[in-house]
């Protein structure tokens, strides 16, 4: 007579069950490990800061703690070191500010002027809601003088309109606490039209 047929998944008594099958049941157990433990969530599996290989072997044992996964990847004990934060360029800061007055009633001047460190050692002159009469021949300049003009002040370039914001940079190794003034000077007929004397900001 023949015997019952066999149930799919099940194997004759006295026949050990198949490697694949263990594989397949131990790959589950780690897995469901994983889950229980956090550690699929948490993403340390996936990007490979835990090793496979310490995870089976921790996983064999019944005494595996989150506590003990964690204070692996904190102390490096075989595991990849966290990445770490890499801090940004400075923040520009100004380090100079004047406000702009004409010479006279005519030749009105108004606005700011600041010199800002862009960069370690690199500096910029920012004219922020200028407005000058226009002129002939007018230029921008830096004064060691706080009220007016000298021969040994530094031109940055022709003015760029009477009205709005824009800025020029500064050259290559210039010391901004020489000067104590940003000008609009005329060279054509060596007039002065607005200065801005600097405070600290």
């Amino acid at each position: 007579m023949a015997g019952s047929p066999r149930r799919a998944g099940t194997h004759a008594a006295g026949r050990s069950r198949p490697d694949a099958d263990v594989d397949r049941l131990h790959r589950d157990s780690i897995s469901d490990r994983l889950v229980r433990f956090g550690l699929v969530r948490s993403g340390l599996v996936r990007s490979g800061l835990v090793r496979s290989d310490l995870l089976r072997s921790d996983l064999r044992r019944s005494d595996l703690r989150r506590s003990d996964v964690v204070s692996r990847f904190d102390t490096g004990d075989g595991l990849a070191a966290a990445p770490s934060a890499t801090a940004g360029p400075p923040a520009p800061t100004v380090t100079a500010v004047g406000r702009f007055r004409g010479t006279y009633d005519f030749h009105f001047g108004s606005g700011t002027a600041s010199i800002i460190e862009v960069e370690p050692g690199r500096y910029h002159l920012r004219l922020e809601d200028f407005s000058v009469r226009n002129g002939p021949d007018l230029y921008v300049y830096l004064s060691p003088k706080a009220n007016g003009y000298t021969r040994d002040a530094l031109e940055l370039g022709k003015l760029k309109a009477t009205d709005g914001s824009f800025g020029y940079d500064l050259p290559p190794g210039t010391d901004p606490g020489t000067f104590r003034s940003a000008i609009i000077w005329c060279k054509q007929f060596s007039h002065l039209f607005a200065t801005a004397p600097f405070t600290d900001s």
